[in-house]
């Protein structure tokens, strides 16, 4: 099994994986492997309502920015 084929059950979607793997092309998929954990999030105060980040809620008191 082809790791895109891990990505998706489609068919149609493997392929296009595939093909931006190939063409060098950065996807969804490169983008969340190299993301780092939200230190928002990590301590419960993640909202969760949008797909628009970074989310720019303040760090809870005490707690540091992830490096």
């Amino acid at each position: 099994m082809t790791e895109a084929a891990t990505r998706s059950a489609d068919q149609a979607s493997v392929e296009m994986i595939e093909k931006a793997t190939a063409d060098q092309v950065n996807t969804a998929f490169d983008r969340a492997e190299t993301m780092k954990p939200c230190p928002i999030g990590a301590v419960g105060s993640c909202c969760k309502h949008c797909g628009m980040g970074p989310c720019r809620v303040p760090l809870p008191k005490g707690k540091e920015e992830t490096p």
